[in-house]
Order: C-alpha cells, then sequence, then structure tokens
C-alpha cells in the first residue's frame, strides 16, 4: 500500500548532456511528493542515496519513508526522504531541510551544480576531520594563503578542500582550476553551468552515481524564476 502526503510537486525543466540543517529556520510550504509504503510503483522507482559524510566508503542510505526526485535526464525515482529532511521522522510534515546540498538561484542548472559543489566537497571536509589523509595539489593563487588538498574520494571530479589560517572552503567543478574559483567565489563566473553540470555528471556515472534533484522550491519561487534544490547522490 502507499500513501501520499502531499500534491505532486512543479517538475523543473530537464538538463541535458552529519546532516547539517538549514539555518534559515524557513518552512517549506509547498514540499514534492512524499510516499510511505511499499507499493509496486514506488518498487520499480526506487533507489538509495550515497549517505551524508559516507561517499569514501560508498555507505548507502534507505528508509521506508520516500521523497520524489529526479535524475539529470528528468526520470522521476523515489528517494530516502531523511536525506533531504533532518526531521522527517517526526509527526506531520518535515520542516528542516538539511543544508548540505541545497542551493538557490535564478538558474536551474546553476543551482543543481552548485548543490554537487557543495555536497562533494563537504564530503572532503569531512574524511578530512576524521583523519583522512588528502594530497596537496599546487594551485597557484599569489592572493590566498592556504592550503588546497585534492578531495575527491571515490570518484574523479576535481573536487578541492582550502584550508587556509582563518577560513575553509570547499568546491567540486569539471576542472581543479573551476573547482577552486566556486570554492573561493561562489558560482557567479560559471559562464556555461549546464555543460559543466553535464561534464561533472559524466564523471561521476563511471563511479556509479547519479545526480538526483528533490525541487524544495515553492509556488511563489518558480512564479518569480528562483530555484531551491537539494541535490543527492543516487547510488548505483
Amino acid at each position: 500500500m502507499t500513501t501520499l502526503t502531499s500534491e505532486a510537486p512543479v517538475v523543473s525543466p530537464p538538463i541535458t548532456g552529519d546532516g547539517r540543517t538549514s539555518s534559515s529556520g524557513a518552512r517549506t510550504s509547498e514540499q514534492p511528493i512524499l510516499a510511505v509504503g511499499d507499493g509496486a510503483v514506488i518498487a520499480l522507482r526506487h533507489r538509495r542515496v550515497v549517505e551524508l559524510g559516507a561517499l569514501g566508503v560508498r555507505g548507502e542510505l534507505d528508509g521506508d519513508r520516500l521523497v520524489s526526485a529526479r535524475d539529470l535526464s528528468n526520470s522521476p525515482w523515489w528517494i530516502p526522504a531523511s536525506s533531504v529532511w533532518s526531521d522527517v521522522e517526526s509527526d506531520g510534515r518535515p520542516e528542516h531541510p538539511r543544508s548540505v546540498g541545497m542551493a538557490t538561484d535564478r538558474n536551474y542548472a546553476r543551482a543543481v551544480l552548485t548543490g554537487v559543489s557543495d555536497r562533494l566537497g563537504w564530503e572532503a571536509l569531512q574524511a578530512y576531520e576524521h583523519g583522512e589523509v588528502l594530497v596537496p595539489l599546487d594551485v597557484a593563487d599569489p592572493s590566498t594563503q592556504a592550503v588546497v588538498y585534492d578531495g575527491r574520494l571515490g570518484h574523479d571530479v576535481p573536487t578541492v578542500l582550502v584550508i587556509g589560517e582563518r577560513f575553509i572552503r570547499w568546491g567540486a567543478g569539471a576542472t581543479v582550476a573551476s573547482a577552486y574559483r566556486r570554492a573561493m567565489f561562489g558560482d557567479r563566473g560559471t559562464i556555461d553551468a549546464e555543460r559543466e553540470l553535464a561534464d561533472i555528471a559524466l564523471v561521476l556515472a563511471s563511479a556509479r552515481i547519479d545526480v538526483g534533484v528533490v525541487d524544495l522550491g515553492t509556488a511563489l519561487m518558480r512564479r518569480v524564476g528562483i530555484a531551491r534544490v537539494s541535490v543527492q547522490l543516487l547510488a548505483r
């Protein structure tokens, strides 16, 4: 039996080619569709996700309460809702999305790219803080005094962890240069987010990981052209 607990979301346009929680405290007023049960449709489209903080060891997360997601080819999937919200097991609707992999932008592809970058870089930070030895990279930036580490964990997407005396930043990209730029300056300089996202997805696919997107935007945000997403790593 399958129980639906909210209305279906407006699907974002397809793209070709811990557990931190949101500090904003904002309530998600329109949510993606949630389901509880073991119906046939659920079973056919059910995917596990890579658990937060477990990318290096490929730890996977599953659960009975599921949320609708889309991969980058716009195919629908059901994934564990606990990967998206920290309070999914509480009574009522979950209200606290996890901030890891969450991004907001006026450009949908750039929002997803930002979410992927945050997730991969955050995983590198967790590994570093738990004692894993990361290899320093030779990244020339005379304006910044910091050590740049190779943050790739079980994949070959260029990922950096930048540790300075008073800051820690991280990012991922199609190249080390773009990963470093994203870590230090964000996505404002990204020219072709859709192409870079497709390149990153292709590399992740070789590690048997797909990018999943849960649309957390409200109806008002969609009307004014703002995308808010939670990016997840779908295990194969």
